[in-house]
């Protein structure tokens, strides 16, 4: 009997270790969208601007609320900024938005953003946009108060983030521009926290066409070798140096070092340096001969 009892335990053991042991089973997935839960909201002249900032994935959408009821508006994006622009034709009346992100069946809503719509004054205004010595300027007539500057690049899709802001003045200019990139701008008129209504300019493509600096050299002589010192050019477009001797240019792309060592040198040689930017502009030169 004790056998019996004694191989029966060994088998149940067996039995137990050759099933393992099984884990609860893991929790389904979370499918609901995170909720959009800091909304901006501000009035330029007759349009409301509501936007905000979300990490969307593809399988995820908006929907618009206003008091409660869908509207349909094209939602604009940049990165992982959105926005809507709503025109309004009624003033001192509350206007209360909400945004509903959806993934599938599932969907959660935004709390409430309200804005209340004030009389605003109108600026009428035609600004001038040129670019000159590596910028862009924006000017116009009003020079009292404070002016609301926003880029973009479509007239369509300017982003509601102030870029910079004018106080008595009316020139703005840009330095943040890249040749063969296109810009478009528009301003408002702030006056106690209501903005006017926008005012374009037209949108213009920035070509640089300006030369850099020229470098500023010196040199040493250093047994049979000649170290020219090309100098530190700070431009944001600055690509390097061409160097030519004797009217023939020794290397084909510039020179990315501030300095230039020449092994084979005599003292009738003449060096012409120039500094030379990204699009290919190049300096007047500047002339060495060591005697």
């Amino acid at each position: 009997m004790r056998k019996a009892y004694k191989l029966f335990f060994l088998f149940l053991i067996g039995f137990l270790f050759s099933c393992g042991v099984k884990s609860s089973p893991l929790p389904p997935e979370d499918k609901t969208p995170k909720v959009v839960d800091n909304l901006n909201i501000k009035q330029q002249g007759n349009l409301i601007v509501l936007y905000w900032k979300y990490n969307k994935a593809k399988d995820i959408s908006f929907k618009i609320l206003l008091n409660g009821k869908e509207i349909n508006l094209p939602i604009f994006q940049q990165g992982n900024l959105f926005w809507i622009e709503y025109p309004f034709e009624e003033f001192s009346v509350e206007y209360c938005f909400q945004v509903e992100t959806i993934r599938g069946i599932f969907s959660k809503t935004s709390k409430y953003k309200c804005i209340t719509t004030k009389k605003f004054n109108l600026l009428s205004d035609s600004p001038k946009i040129y670019q000159k010595e590596g910028k862009i300027y924006i000017k116009w007539e009003d020079k009292k108060g404070e002016f609301f500057i926003y880029k973009g690049k479509s007239k369509n899709h300017i982003p509601p983030i102030v870029y910079s802001k004018i106080k008595n003045n009316n020139v703005f200019e840009d330095k943040n521009v890249v040749s063969g990139q296109k810009y478009c701008y528009f301003l408002t008129k702030n006056e106690n926290q209501i903005e006017s209504n926008r005012v374009y300019t037209e949108c213009i493509t920035y070509v640089d066409i300006y030369p850099p600096k020229k470098p500023k050299i010196s040199y040493i002589k250093k047994g049979n070798s000649l170290i020219i010192i090309l100098g530190h050019i700070n431009e944001k477009d600055f690509a390097g140096f061409l160097i030519e001797k004797n009217g023939k240019l020794l290397t084909n792309i510039p020179i990315k070092t501030y300095y230039f060592i020449d092994k084979n040198w005599h003292e009738s040689d003449v060096y012409k340096i120039y500094s030379v930017d990204k699009n290919g502009n190049k300096s007047s030169p500047v002339y060495l001969r060591v005697e």
